[in-house]
C-alpha cells in the first residue's frame, strides 16, 4: 500500500597528506542505504536498517546501512581519492 523511489546517489571522498612522511591511513564512511560500488578498492559491508544513519528520522525501515572501509597509505603532499555510488528507497 505505499509508493516508494529509488534514489541514486554517488559521494565522493578526498583525504590530502600535508605531512612530510607517509601516512598509512584507514577511512571508514558509514551511511545509510545500500552502497554498490566503491572505488580504490574500497570493502562494502551492508546491514540492516539504522535509524542514526538518517537525519530527522527520514529514512524508511526497508532501507539498509553500509560501511564502507579504504586502507591504503597517501604520499606527502598527495591526496586519497575514491568515491561511493548508492542508492537508498524514499516513500512519497
Amino acid at each position: 500500500g505505499r509508493h516508494y523511489a529509488r534514489i541514486d546517489g554517488r559521494t565522493d571522498v578526498e583525504l590530502a597528506n600535508n605531512k612530510a612522511v607517509k601516512l598509512p591511513i584507514e577511512v571508514r564512511l558509514r551511511m545509510g542505504g545500500r552502497a554498490k560500488k566503491a572505488a580504490a578498492e574500497g570493502a562494502i559491508r551492508v546491514e540492516g536498517f539504522r535509524s542514526s544513519d538518517w537525519s530527522g528520522g527520514r529514512g524508511e525501515p526497508i532501507n539498509n546501512s553500509s560501511v564502507i572501509t579504504w586502507r591504503t597509505e597517501i604520499e606527502p603532499g598527495e591526496k586519497f581519492k575514491s568515491s561511493v555510488t548508492y542508492d537508498f528507497m524514499l516513500r512519497h
